[in-house]
């Protein structure tokens, strides 16, 4: 029979955060166990699955003629490793998670959990009180996300930190270690999951350098970050700073389709993102393939002037 979806030769990076049906977890990045069985032999039949490293050193030599896919688990949500990995380890397919230190240890849970859990379940006068500077002309999540700090992450741990960690939203650290090393491996996400433009540049450094001194102590750690939130806009030339020694030149996104570019010594990885509120999966694609085509040189644009302030930064404290 005819293959009606011919996508072009390259690296697909899909990626997913939960899979359950826990409504504790915001519902955007949720995805239910039949919709992801679904997408699984979707991409096991129209491309080949490889583990994120090869598929690395694909893009760094240029070597591409077939049309390879990546499986990718952002934050550690326990469902994805109940639910998924099982799946994908009975099938023999690999997969990176990119996991946060503090939410692995049980210590906390990320922003997005707190934001989804006081949208869904606060009036909008009890925000108001909590958090004095909403005003309600914009989303909490958006004000959330613009205020991300240290700051603002213990403030929800204080408010809701206790209730919302005894409902294991984040796999734990022994569940992370019995993983098959064999099969799934565990990339860098930061310690807490910041918005890094808010941050200090020691801060910045502090977030990915000890989550990456953390996970080194397990096994199938390899040396990739992936930045939280993933879009154009969540790191900047301070982040670029620690893209060498932290990342081995590479910056993962969350966005974007297959147009991973090499700007300066770094390799930018764009991804796409699937959950039951995104469409079927192979229109997802065509959109994506689409977007990334028209966006691309104006990104690329933006990537070459951060590079270029990040290169006159590390000449300074050289000096």
């Amino acid at each position: 029979m005819r293959d009606r979806h011919v996508w072009p030769a390259g690296v697909y990076f899909f990626y997913y955060h939960d899979v359950s049906s826990n409504n504790i977890v915001p519902g955007y990045v949720r995805t239910s166990l039949k919709r992801f069985e679904t997408e699984v032999e979707y991409i096991k039949t129209h491309f080949e699955i490889i583990r994120f490293c090869p598929a690395i050193e694909y893009l760094k030599t240029e070597s591409l003629d077939k049309r390879y896919a990546v499986l990718c688990f952002d934050d550690g949500y326990t469902g994805a490793v109940e639910n998924a990995l099982p799946l994908l380890e009975l099938k023999g397919i690999p997969a990176i998670l990119f996991l946060s230190g503090s939410f692995v240890r049980q210590r906390r849970v990320s922003e997005a959990v707190s934001v989804d859990f006081i949208t869904r379940n606060w009036s909008s006068e009890k925000i108001v009180k909590v958090f004095p500077g909403y005003n309600k002309t914009e989303s909490f999540r958006s004000f959330a996300k613009r205020g991300s700090s240290f700051r603002q992450f213990e403030y929800f741990h204080d408010i809701l930190g206790e209730k919302l960690l005894k409902e294991r939203i984040f796999a734990n650290e022994k569940m992370i270690r019995n993983l098959n090393s064999d099969i799934f491996t565990l990339g860098n996400h930061t310690v807490n999951h910041l918005w890094l433009p808010n941050l200090t540049a020691s801060e910045t450094e502090m977030e990915i350098r000890i989550n990456h001194e953390y996970l080194s102590t397990f096994q199938g750690y390899e040396n990739f970050l992936a930045i939280p939130y993933g879009s154009n806009d969540s790191f900047n030339t301070t982040t670029l700073l620690y893209i060498h020694d932290y990342s081995s030149d590479v910056l993962v996104k969350a966005v974007g389709g297959i147009k991973h570019k090499t700007e300066g010594d770094t390799l930018f990885i764009e991804r796409i993102g699937l959950s039951d509120r995104k469409p079927p999966i192979h229109l997802l694609i065509r959109e994506r393939l689409r977007k990334s085509s028209v966006c691309n040189r104006a990104v690329r644009f933006g990537y070459n002037y951060m590079l270029k302030a990040a290169r006159k930064l590390l000449n300074q404290s050289a000096l």
